[in-house]
């Protein structure tokens, strides 16, 4: 789908990207991730085609359209126009793509129903709220049917059920066709919930390219378990003593920490059954992207 071959870009003397290399593949949602100035809107902008880089290329293939493929943004701008309906801000983006095809009311209609806005297909946007604004924009550029979305975080200003509903419509949309996504976000849960591939990248270049779950794979970090009813965790202590292993409460009630080895979690779980502790869930805690930027950049910024 999408190929990024030693792509470099330099702005006067600053050196914005360095020999960047790696792929997009159909149905593969990717996460770009680093600290602010690292490169990232750079690299999009130049797949998107807004810019060009200094060296290298994008090579851009798909099976329907082995010339090119087609692509929508969503930047952390909306650029939607105020004085018009949702409908006619719609309307005006699929003219500009298409300005031969005249009959596309159905096509605005159902993709204002998917993003749950057919209610406000006749209301300016003036009047939208921010969450409104961000599911539009959405709409707008999934509407010419891309094969590839170039998504700059995309979820500013979704309240929790609306994020939750723009996740798994963009999970369903691009397991259709030949899509692929690009998202870049501050927010790791975001990566690691909604992304198959993690690429990071610091100061221009990329220092990680890794599938989601490989990464979650990696690191066993404790044991969560979590009881049915309160219990001290000097009780804890004491009833695995044998085990030498550390054990702290956990954020939630009733929940418990056990930093042990990841061999010794069987031994451990049927030593508390035998003491009678009442256990109601066990989870394995293991890697996650955010414990890999840390480890990786040293925090989140």
């Amino acid at each position: 789908m999408v190929t990024v071959k030693n792509v470099s870009k330099k702005y006067k003397k600053v050196q914005a990207l360095t020999d960047i290399n790696f792929s997009i593949s159909n149905h593969q949602i990717v996460g770009l991730v680093g600290p602010n100035g690292a490169g990232k809107s750079t690299l999009m902008r130049i797949i998107s085609g807004i810019n060009n880089p200094t060296s290298g290329e994008i090579i851009l293939h798909a099976e329907s359209e082995p010339s090119g493929i087609r692509i929508s943004t969503v930047f952390d701008f909306n650029g939607l126009y105020p004085q018009l309906t949702a409908k006619e801000n719609l309307y005006f983006f699929w003219k500009l793509k298409n300005p031969q095809i005249y009959n596309c009311e159905k096509l605005i209609d159902q993709v204002l129903k998917d993003m749950q806005l057919i209610d406000w297909k006749d209301s300016m946007t003036r009047v939208f709220s921010k969450g409104m604004l961000r599911k539009l924009t959405i709409a707008r550029a999934i509407i010419t049917h891309p094969d590839l979305l170039i998504l700059d975080e995309p979820f500013d200003g979704l309240d929790i059920e609306s994020h939750r509903f723009v996740i798994d419509f963009l999970k369903n949309w691009v397991s259709e066709g030949t899509r692929s996504i690009l998202f870049a976000s501050h927010n790791m849960s975001d990566v690691e919930d909604f992304c198959s591939k993690l690429i990071m990248i610091n100061e221009g270049k990329i220092v990680m390219e890794k599938q989601i779950l490989d990464l979650k794979e990696e690191g066993y970090k404790y044991l969560k378990i979590r009881l049915m009813q309160l219990r001290n965790v000097s009780d804890i202590k004491r009833a695995l003593s044998e085990f030498h292993v550390e054990i702290t409460a956990g954020s939630e009630k009733n929940e418990i920490h056990i930093y042990s080895q990841e061999a010794q979690i069987p031994k451990i779980v049927k030593k508390l059954c035998l003491e009678d502790f009442e256990i109601e869930e066990v989870v394995k805690e293991c890697s996650n992207v955010e414990d890999a930027y840390i480890k990786t950049l040293g925090g989140i910024s």
